[in-house]
């Protein structure tokens, strides 16, 4: 018993499936989801590296930072992203060895406030305590005192640290406003 049908050369069946194939532009609304998200996500990919910063060292107290090239009005308590090249190497290095002449600190005191320093090491920014610098770093090796007693100028900013190792302001003085690259959000 044969249960195949045959067919003559030039003999069409009656009923053929056909696939229906639509084309590539004309997505079901899932798949317009998946193709909306995954562009979202090369768009997020490829525009955010820049866009962060990593403390390594322990100078401050967090270590990932959301950053922004507008840096606009500066306030005490702001965290800002700025070059300081004119350091010294053994200084650049930081921790690990590696090399960096980004720095990311907090604002100590802003234009027109007073910075004191008693006894050559205490720093205060109108009467509250901005931290203590040391005299010289964990190797032995003498540092820079920054000294200044008066009204900070326009344009100067005195950067600090939280921690009390912190290299900031203490040592290498004012940062100028025009220096800034970056405002800094702390994530974590």
């Amino acid at each position: 018993m044969e249960t195949a049908t045959k067919y003559q050369l030039n003999e069409v069946p009656e009923t053929i499936e056909t696939a229906t194939v639509a084309p590539w532009w004309r997505l079901n609304t899932k798949e317009k989801k998946v193709c909306l998200i995954l562009l979202g996500l090369l768009i997020l990919g490829l525009s955010t590296p820049h866009h962060f910063a990593v403390v390594i060292s322990e100078s401050i107290d967090h270590r990932i930072f959301f950053t922004t090239p507008w840096i606009g009005e500066v306030k005490q308590g702001d965290y800002l992203m700025y070059n300081k090249s004119d350091l010294n190497l053994h200084v650049r290095r930081g921790t690990n060895g590696y090399t960096t002449d980004h720095m990311l600190k907090i604002v100590g005191c802003i234009p027109g406030e007073k910075l004191e320093v008693s006894d050559g090491l205490y720093y205060t920014c109108n009467g509250a305590p901005l931290g203590q610098a040391l005299e010289k770093d964990s190797k032995g090796h003498d540092l820079p005192l920054f000294k200044y007693q008066g009204q900070i100028p326009e344009q100067q900013y005195f950067m600090i640290g939280t921690n009390p190792r912190s290299y900031d302001s203490k040592y290498y003085g004012f940062i100028n406003y025009g220096e800034f690259i970056a405002r800094a959000y702390p994530i974590w």
